[in-house]
């Protein structure tokens, strides 16, 4: 999977698949930050929070995402937590 702390991450064209994480973000787990995936799949990935994408006090953009597939206790699919999680934006996305 990917995992980012404070920064930037963009992620464009890419497969995020069959991972795993003990606590968040089995696909993608970034914390503090600004984050924009395009154009991917994030998909089959698991984790306590989280399984396909978890995201704290980070800035959100997803553009024509598939985020399917994933499995957690909380949130399946997506896990937004924090002050700056209010801003997570998606664009043409399927869940």
């Amino acid at each position: 999977g990917v995992s980012a702390w404070a920064g930037e991450l963009s992620v464009t064209g890419s497969f995020v698949t069959g991972n795993s994480a003990l606590y968040s973000g089995g696909g993608v787990d970034v914390e503090h930050g600004v984050v924009t995936i395009s154009d991917s799949t994030i998909d089959s990935n698991a984790a306590s929070y989280g399984g396909g994408i978890a995201t704290d006090e980070v800035s959100l953009t997803l553009k024509r995402v598939t985020v399917s597939g994933n499995a957690s206790q909380v949130g399946g699919g997506l896990y937004v937590a924090g002050d700056v999680g209010r801003d997570a934006i998606v664009v043409n996305g399927v869940h």
